[in-house]
């Protein structure tokens, strides 16, 4: 498949050069928005299918956000990658540095979210307080498999630590409930309450290295004979991979984690093993 054929759809919409800029510009600028904030919510499961194209103004739209809050890591062919960011998206500017185009945008929205991170944080408490059905049917699932114990210590513990998720809604029983009932819904929300805390930690300027890595404790893949070539994967199997010059793991600036981000999105040897449904060589 050509490297250029996105490129292409993208000419046959326009009507004439100059329209054919802005459309290219507006379909980099709101697929580099809908990618962060994708990151962000942890929203996996992004083939192709997933992705609409306004054919009138070449806006990018997704769809389908049920695998969301890192759903795709604990899918039987894990989802290694942050995002999408294949060769059909990042050639659309070919023969111009399509790169520098998504790094900006990209930056500029994370930017904007981590402003208002707070008030983000706040809304996405709700599912701690009310979880979802499927994620309560996923805590049970998972509890024998994940790193459960160590997480549930962790969030009852106290806030002293930067990584620790004392910033979001603790869970403390009620005198009057039984010490069953109580085990039970401890049970039930170090699933949420390590959502969340992902999402904070992406907030907050942590590499999608470790931010992934950490992610992994709350999947059945922590306990697996192939956790440890995931983690190579995650980090980058190439020595010279661009995200191994960053050994912190909170990066230094929104465009160090921009950065990280771009070369984890775009590993080839993780696309390699990726779902074939995926599409990754597209």
């Amino acid at each position: 498949v050509p490297i250029t054929t996105l490129q292409t759809a993208i000419v046959s919409m326009a009507q004439n050069k100059e329209s054919f800029i802005q459309l290219r510009n507006r379909f980099v600028r709101t697929l580099s928005v809908y990618t962060i904030c994708g990151y962000i919510l942890g929203i996996g499961d992004r083939h192709l299918d997933n992705y609409l194209v306004d054919v009138s103004s070449a806006q990018c739209i997704g769809i389908d956000f049920g695998a969301a809050f890192g759903y795709g890591l604990n899918l039987p062919v894990p989802e290694l990658m942050p995002c999408r960011l294949t060769r059909q998206f990042m050639n659309l500017m070919h023969p111009l540095n399509t790169s520098q185009h998504f790094r900006n945008y990209m930056t500029y929205t994370m930017q904007a979210l981590c402003h208002r991170k707070d008030a983000l944080l706040n809304i996405m408490n709700v599912f701690i307080k009310e979880p979802s059905l499927d994620w309560k049917d996923l805590a049970q699932r998972t509890f024998n498999k994940a790193n459960t114990k160590e997480l549930m210590k962790q969030f009852e513990s106290s806030s002293s630590s930067e990584h620790d998720s004392a910033s979001l809604s603790s869970y403390s029983s009620s005198s009057q409930q039984s010490t069953l009932n109580t085990q039970a819904q401890q049970e039930m929300l170090w699933y949420p309450k390590h959502k969340i805390y992902i999402a904070k930690l992406k907030l907050n300027q942590y590499s999608s290295t470790f931010v992934m890595l950490e992610e992994i404790h709350s999947t059945t893949h922590f306990t697996a004979t192939y956790k440890r070539p995931m983690v190579q994967l995650i980090q980058g199997f190439d020595s010279n991979a661009l995200r191994k010059r960053y050994t912190q793991n909170k990066c230094k600036s929104i465009q160090d984690q921009i950065d990280c981000l771009m070369d984890h999105a775009q590993d080839e040897h993780i696309w390699s093993i990726t779902w074939q449904g995926w599409s990754s060589w597209l």
